[in-house]
């Protein structure tokens, strides 16, 4: 009896093995599942799956797989096929997510119509369920499932949530949400809706602060729709700020009062609920503008980096009135921290005007003072030129605007179309003219040009080439002599700041170091900015009171050698001692050409009324020569004894005593006895002797007439007789 019971349960067994069908069993035996079983052979999975005690196997029939799967199907995403229970379709409800065998990896199940189940996030289709095995089940799928992206390649691919992946990206998080694991991110559209425009504008410059409002909407954990209970909990997040999930009667879940529209959207590392509306949160003291966000808001950031590096930070927190003018991210070059720190730091300072302007406060020609004070001293502060072209068009030295001013704080921000140039140096602002070119020519003549360059906070006032023309001779011989021309150039040069439009007195030292006031009536062109101070284009050249210039000087230069050795040869004093004498001066062509010279006529005495009566009028001016009873008449362009007129070819006058000078003419000027008569005393010479001519007739005639007549009467009188 023993013997037979063990019989039959000894057939018994060898039956159930005969019949037993395990998951891997039946996926071998059957033919739609063979390019599966050659990919669970190839990642050494069909061995596991054999020691599986139940299961569930999603498992696509071969026309799911692509020739290419073979490069790409990793033994993760089969692991994502496989479940570690046991799940028929009765099991199943929409939105239902399973936990597959790939690590924290979830199935999302779907119900498309009646009866019809889909799975995963590419929707594959269940189109033979249930096939149940002696450890488990399968259920037969059209598709191949994809393993799930991550948080942010989620974000990225899904249309509703596109606008907040990219704000992700922005805010640098990204690389946080692919690292993670078990994240929940709440997910907007529109997210900075409800935000000031200047703030949005800053969130889209500032990665850190767009962070924190982004991390608001992020907590460190996952949570699952079906994990939420009736009622309010409250969970943290990344800003720190924590918010309110509440699921109500309805089952219907909000955050912040927002509700949630779409729920349970999978990543590989987390999951994603799309809100209807924005969650920011309540406390934002983060985002209140200041001159930092308000820069870096107008796209201004590189500046900012820029102020912060070097030192000028203070600016970006100061509550001073201030103006600061800011180029764009898109202006700045690089290249722009190529040159000493202590250029750059001047150069950020010039972008930084002391007190508030907003546009009603500017006008045309209008000079700013900036923050900078490189090369003018400790106590001055380098301007910066107004100029309006029209009421909507301003330019900040050469540099316009591109968008609208700001306010914040006390501050005004302008945003540039091009950053601002710093002013030239002198030496490098005075060849750009050409009116100027003597004058620079006077500079590096005389060797005086290293000592404007280097001076600090000057005002320099430059001579036109008419204003050194009108010198004459004198402007000859200083090109002749350096040390003179230096002391010329220094008197030009005063050693304080005066622009056009100072109310102050325009009176200071020079670097020739005598005193010197000038008045504005002698400026052509104002206020041309340089690097050390300010240039004023003149129309008249100052000689310095201590500058010496005599007769030898001007006749050395004159081109009249012949009448200054007959001048030395007679031994006159007028070269030397302190007399006041206009020295008349025929050129070496005249005097070769002349039959006769007489000096007395060409020296001319005078005082410092007859010097002011020949420069100040326009009417001719006659003098006594040396010469007694000769006098010579001043005219514009030429010098009159007489009838004879010899033109003027140059002059100039001398500094020492009571004036005088050298008129350079191209004749020499006659002796008085060879003058000839003036025209009008020939004219009354002539009608002297016609009147005497007639009389004389008159007489000759009526004596005539009386003599016949008693001559005829006497014979009248005898006849009668």
């Amino acid at each position: 009896m023993r013997t037979t019971t063990t019989a039959i349960l000894s057939l018994l067994w060898l039956v159930s093995l005969v019949t037993s069908r395990s998951l891997v069993d039946t996926l071998k035996k059957d033919d739609r599942f063979t390019e599966l079983i050659h990919h669970l052979n190839r990642t050494q999975l069909l061995r596991d799956l054999e020691r599986f005690d139940t299961g569930t196997v999603f498992a696509p029939v071969n026309e799911a797989f692509n020739k290419d799967d073979d490069d790409h199907l990793s033994r993760a995403a089969l692991l994502y096929h496989v479940l570690p229970s046991a799940v028929t379709t009765q099991d199943f409800y929409d939105g239902q997510l399973l936990g597959t065998s790939y690590h924290r990896q979830k199935l999302k199940v779907t119900k498309q119509k009646k009866n019809q189940w889909a799975v995963g996030n590419n929707d594959a289709k269940i189109i033979d369920a249930d096939v149940k095995t002696d450890n488990g089940v399968i259920q037969v799928i059209d598709s191949v499932l994809k393993p799930l992206d991550d948080l942010t390649q989620t974000l990225l691919h899904d249309n509703d949530l596109q606008e907040f992946g990219n704000l992700i990206e922005r805010s640098k998080l990204d690389r946080e949400l692919k690292r993670v694991n078990g994240f929940t991110v709440f997910a907007t559209q529109g997210v900075l809706d409800g935000l000031p425009d200047d703030v949005k504008d800053y969130l889209d410059h500032s990665a850190v602060d767009l962070a924190k409002v982004l991390g608001h909407q992020i907590h460190a954990g996952p949570i699952y729709s079906y994990d939420l209970e009736f009622g309010k909990k409250e969970y943290s997040t990344l800003q720190g700020e924590p918010i309110i999930v509440e699921v109500n009667k309805n089952n219907e879940i909000t955050v912040n009062g927002a509700k949630v529209i779409r729920h349970d959207i999978l990543a590989s590392n987390g999951v994603i609920h799309l809100v209807e509306k924005p969650i920011l949160p309540k406390h934002r003291g983060f985002l209140e503008m200041d001159v930092r966000k308000t820069l870096i808001s107008m796209n201004a950031s590189k500046f900012v980096g820029m102020l912060e590096d070097y030192g000028l930070h203070s600016y970006l927190e100061s509550k001073a009135p201030q103006t600061i003018l800011a180029p764009t991210n898109d202006v700045l070059k690089d290249d722009e921290h190529d040159h000493s720190r202590g250029a750059i730091v001047s150069w950020l300072k010039y972008h930084i005007i002391n007190d508030k302007y907003t546009k009603d406060n500017l006008s045309d020609g209008q000079l700013l003072q900036t923050q900078s004070s490189h090369h003018l001293g400790d106590h001055m502060h380098q301007r910066l030129p107004i100029h309006i072209i029209d009421k909507d068009t301003i330019q900040f030295g050469g540099s316009g605007i591109s968008d609208c001013p700001r306010l914040v704080d006390n501050s005004i921000v302008y945003p540039l179309s091009r950053p601002l140039a710093m002013p030239r140096s002198a030496l490098g602002q005075l060849p750009l003219d050409l009116d100027l070119s003597t004058f620079v020519a006077s500079l590096y003549a005389s060797k005086a040009s290293d000592m404007v360059d280097s001076a600090e906070g000057i005002t320099l006032l430059a001579p036109t080439n008419k204003a050194f023309q009108q010198l004459g001779l004198v402007t000859k011989h200083l090109l002749q002599a350096p040390k003179k021309l230096a002391d010329v150039i220094g008197f030009q040069t005063l050693t304080d700041i005066f622009y056009y439009n100072d109310k102050d007195q325009h009176c200071g030292m020079t670097l020739s170091k005598e005193k010197r006031c000038f008045n504005t009536s002698i400026i052509d062109q104002p206020n041309t900015l340089v690097s050390n101070g300010v240039i004023h284009k003149v129309h008249r050249l100052a000689l310095p009171c201590s500058l010496e210039i005599t007769h030898r000087n001007l006749l050395d230069v004159a081109g009249t050698n012949t009448f200054y050795e007959r001048l030395v040869r007679q031994d006159k004093d007028v070269l030397d001692k302190d007399k006041s004498y206009i020295l008349i001066a025929p050129t070496d062509a005249a005097m070769a050409r002349a039959k006769e010279f007489v000096l007395e006529i060409h020296l001319v005495p005078i005082d410092k009324e007859d010097e002011k009566r020949i420069l100040d009028t326009e009417d001719d001016v006659t003098l006594n020569t040396a010469y007694e009873g000769v006098s010579v008449v001043f005219t514009r362009d030429s010098v009159r004894v007489g009838q004879t007129e010899a033109e003027i070819v140059d002059w100039g006058k001398t500094t020492r005593g009571g004036g005088g000078g050298v008129v350079v003419v191209n004749q020499v000027l006659p002796r008085p006895s060879r003058q000839g008569l003036a025209w009008w005393q020939v004219m009354l010479i002539a009608l002297a002797v016609l009147a005497g001519a007639a009389l004389l007739g008159a007489v000759i005639y009526f004596g005539y007439r009386w003599w016949k007549q008693r001559r005829e009467g006497y014979i009248t009188l005898d006849q009668e007789q």
